[in-house]
């Protein structure tokens, strides 16, 4: 194992970027809505609604003041796909939650981290940042768009949507939907000073 992630000897110089709201994980995009997400996933999957786990445990959410499945997952022995959602913001009575996380993570083992590194390169290009090496998988590669000023690690502080792949996992986020809630959630509780 100590030779998987040996050190870097041909490291992807700080790179391009990407809007990677543009891009998907088994089908489902960013921003999705449930039924988007659904649909997307058990297409890609070749699976059925009845395949997924869904949230059982429902929560009332802050913004929509309702109880709401907060993801839905779907896993067997060597595969697991989740999909996460937010309130959307501004409030949308007929959709109301936004796919704001994708996961898909596969066993551990080389030849799958391998596979998946191969994929995501095909898939989506060449990382902002990471290693690349021929014969081993790097810890981590990822794919943002990036404030120009930083010098090193330019995925650390994404500008919006970033992909990371720490194989034998790739997952897709998107801090803007959470920043949108705060944003909301703060003008809705701002009181008038009166002292």
């Amino acid at each position: 194992m100590a030779a998987l992630f040996s050190n870097a000897t041909d490291a992807i110089e700080k790179g391009t970027q990407y809007n990677v709201r543009d891009f998907d994980i088994a089908g489902v995009k960013l921003g999705m809505n449930w039924n988007q997400a659904l649909t997307a996933l058990t297409s890609q999957l070749n699976i059925k609604e009845s395949d997924l786990l869904m949230d059982k445990y429902l929560r009332e959410d802050i913004v929509l003041k309702k109880k709401v499945p907060k993801y839905f997952v779907f896993e067997n022995d060597d595969l697991r796909v989740q999909v996460s959602f937010v309130a959307a913001v501004p409030i949308d009575e007929i959709n109301p939650l936004r796919a704001n996380l994708i996961s898909y993570e596969t066993n551990r083992t080389n030849d799958n981290m391998m596979k998946m590194r191969d994929k995501a390169f095909e898939k989506y290009g060449t990382p902002t940042n990471g290693i690349r090496e021929t014969d081993h998988v790097s810890t981590k590669y990822s794919w943002c768009r990036y404030d120009e000023s930083i010098k090193f690690n330019t995925c650390f502080k994404a500008i919006g949507a970033k992909l990371e792949v720490t194989a034998p996992k790739i997952t897709l986020t998107d801090p803007t939907y959470l920043k949108n809630i705060q944003v909301y959630m703060d003008k809705l509780n701002s009181k008038e000073m009166k002292f």
